[in-house]
C-alpha cells in the first residue's frame, strides 16, 4: 500500500434480504465456499486492516458462525448507505473498500485496480458502468474524507451512495473486464454466471 495513504477496511455489503433469490446470496457457493467468506478472504489477501460484514441483526449468528465478523447496521432500512454509515462510524480514519455480496464474478484484479488507483486527494474510487450510464457503486473505495459526506447525505434523504460519489468528483475506472460487475439476483442470473465460472475455469 502506498505509505502515504491511510489503511483500509474491507466491507462486505450483505444486509439485503435475497427476495428475488429465494435464498440468502451471501451464502451461496461460487468458488467452493459461501460468497462471503470467499470475499472475507479476497479482502484479506489484499491488504485490509479488518474485513466487516454488513449486515440484519438476523444475520449476525449465521456470519459469526463462519468465523467472520458482522457489522449490523446502526441505522436501518438504508441499504448499501448504511452500512458504509456503519463502517465509517466505526473506523473514520480508516478507507473503506466495499464489495456488494452478488458479484461472483468480481475478484483480486479489480481488487488491485481499486487500490492501484488510490493518490492523495482523490477522494474516491470506482468503476464505471460497462452501459456507459455514470458510475457502478457496488465495489468502491471510499477514503475517510467520504464518511461525513455519506452523513450529511443521509441528513439530506439521499440514500444513494451512486450519487455521493458523483458528487464528490470519484476518480473512475474502466472495468477490465465487465463481468466484474455482473449481479446473480435471481436463480436465472445465478445459472448463467454458473455456466460463465465453468467455462472461465475449464471445468
Amino acid at each position: 500500500m502506498k505509505p502515504e495513504l491511510p489503511p483500509w477496511t474491507g466491507l462486505i455489503l450483505a444486509g439485503g434480504y435475497s427476495r428475488r433469490m429465494g435464498t440468502d446470496k451471501a451464502l451461496l457457493s461460487w468458488h467452493g465456499q459461501p460468497q462471503v467468506v470467499h470475499l472475507t478472504d479476497l479482502l484479506r489477501a489484499q491488504g485490509a486492516a479488518e474485513v466487516l460484514v454488513s449486515c440484519r441483526p438476523d444475520q449476525v449468528a449465521p456470519f459469526q458462525a463462519l468465523g467472520l465478523r458482522p457489522l449490523p447496521d446502526l441505522v436501518p432500512n438504508l441499504g448499501p448507505l448504511g452500512g458504509l454509515l456503519s463502517c465509517f462510524r466505526a473506523h473514520p480514519e480508516r478507507a473503506c473498500l466495499s464489495v456488494a455480496v452478488d458479484l461472483p464474478l468480481l475478484g483480486a484484479a479489480a481488487l488491485q485496480a481499486l487500490l492501484e488507483a488510490r493518490q492523495a486527494g482523490r477522494p474516491a474510487m470506482a468503476f464505471a458502468r460497462p452501459d456507459g450510464q455514470g458510475v457502478d457503486p457496488l465495489a468502491a473505495l471510499w477514503e475517510p474524507i467520504m464518511g461525513p459526506l455519506l452523513e450529511d447525505a443521509w441528513q439530506c434523504g439521499d440514500l444513494a451512495p451512486r450519487r455521493v460519489l458523483q458528487r464528490a468528483g470519484v476518480f473512475l475506472l474502466e472495468p477490465a473486464e465487465p463481468d466484474w460487475l455482473r449481479n446473480a439476483n435471481t436463480a436465472e442470473e445465478a445459472l448463467a454466471i454458473q455456466q460463465r465460472i465453468r467455462a472461465l475455469t475449464g471445468e
